[in-house]
């Protein structure tokens, strides 16, 4: 996963963050070791049986809510329709589950990543100032009913 992340992130995130936020925040928010204390259900994303992974997700159960913690895809699988299918998919998995919404957080200066969501229902609910190893940025808040 830490390659697929490298991917994704470098080059998209650079267009709106500095390279050195980018870079810290791979190192530590997307390498294994750090992944695997948050309690997170990581799941890969084929675009085929047997091929190569083209994104990766993590969802945590919140008990009537679903947090979206990672959902990310190499760029030439943007708009597709790959989000709605691992929201879906994992949806489906959790048949026992009666989620009343999911949410995630999304840096407010990826628009193509604000669009899409938007157009899956997602609506801004809050919009946070951060600031992540010295660099600050604003995120939004998104949450759309299930």
């Amino acid at each position: 996963m830490e390659k697929l992340a490298d991917k994704i992130w470098t080059g998209y995130y650079d267009k709106f963050l500095p390279p050195e936020m980018t870079r810290k925040m791979l190192d530590n928010l997307q390498r294994a070791e750090n992944v695997l204390k948050g309690g997170d259900e990581y799941f890969l994303l084929c675009a085929e049986p047997e091929s190569p992974p083209v994104g990766y997700c993590a969802f945590r159960d919140e008990g009537e809510k679903l947090y979206i913690s990672k959902l990310y895809l190499l760029e030439e699988h943007r708009g597709k329709g790959l989000v709605k299918f691992m929201l879906d998919g994992y949806l489906a998995t959790r048949p026992d589950k009666r989620y009343r919404s999911c949410y995630l957080y999304c840096n407010a200066y990826s628009e193509a990543s604000v669009a899409s969501y938007k157009r899956l229902g997602f609506v801004i609910k809050d919009e946070l100032d951060r600031e992540f190893y010295g660099h600050k940025t604003k995120d939004y808040m998104l949450e759309k009913e299930l």
